[in-house]
């Protein structure tokens, strides 16, 4: 889905839309490049503490990565609201100021991207790529239903729609499948230290 939004938004609407709709991606994706390092530094702990089995202590891991990054997201998220087509036109000037609502609905889904970027790691780490490789494929599915429907009428905004919807699929489906493992694990690792 990285360029296949921008290849079907060509394809179904004009180059005007995709001069709006990547402006908007670019903008609103420029976010990711703070979170990912935090990412990378953050894998070999849940790496190390699913090794030892001390689910309780990712949870708690988890709770304080959500409660650090929540608030900046929506600091930033009513920043976007309140001033976006004001960076925008600032920005690339007052003939892309259509690519606002863009702007928004994509600094949306980046924004839950970055609260919730630790669910890649944690699939990784309890060995759930099936569940991941599914959960794409059914993303992806999303993603080209509503791009098709949205597209043609919506132009650029159906394109975030689209890619809004296959990534929220992403995300809602990985905290789901994670907090399923860890509350079956945590209830198995209670067990064994009531054994002890």
């Amino acid at each position: 889905m990285d360029k296949g939004d921008v290849l079907l938004l060509a394809i179904l609407s004009s180059s005007t839309e995709v001069a709006y709709y990547t402006i908007a991606k670019k903008l609103a994706f420029s976010i990711l490049s703070l979170t990912d390092p935090f990412a990378q530094a953050i894998y070999p702990q849940f790496a190390n503490l699913t090794a030892n089995k001390k689910y309780k202590e990712i949870t708690k891991l988890i709770e304080k990565i959500v409660k650090i990054i929540m608030p900046i997201a929506i600091l930033i998220f009513i920043i976007s609201l309140s001033y976006g087509e004001f960076i925008i036109i600032n920005l690339f000037g007052n003939d892309y100021k259509t690519a606002n609502i863009s702007f928004i609905i994509l600094m949306f889904i980046t924004l839950l991207s970055s609260i919730y970027f630790w669910t890649l790691n944690l699939l990784f780490c309890f060995n759930l790529v099936k569940f991941r490789l599914i959960l794409m494929f059914l993303a992806f599915l999303v993603f080209i239903v509503a791009s098709f429907s949205l597209i043609p009428h919506y132009g650029n905004i159906g394109a975030a729609v689209g890619l809004c919807s296959a990534n929220l699929l992403i995300i809602i489906g990985s905290v789901y499948k994670i907090r399923n493992f860890l509350m079956g694990n945590r209830t198995i690792e209670d067990n064994s230290i009531t054994i002890k």
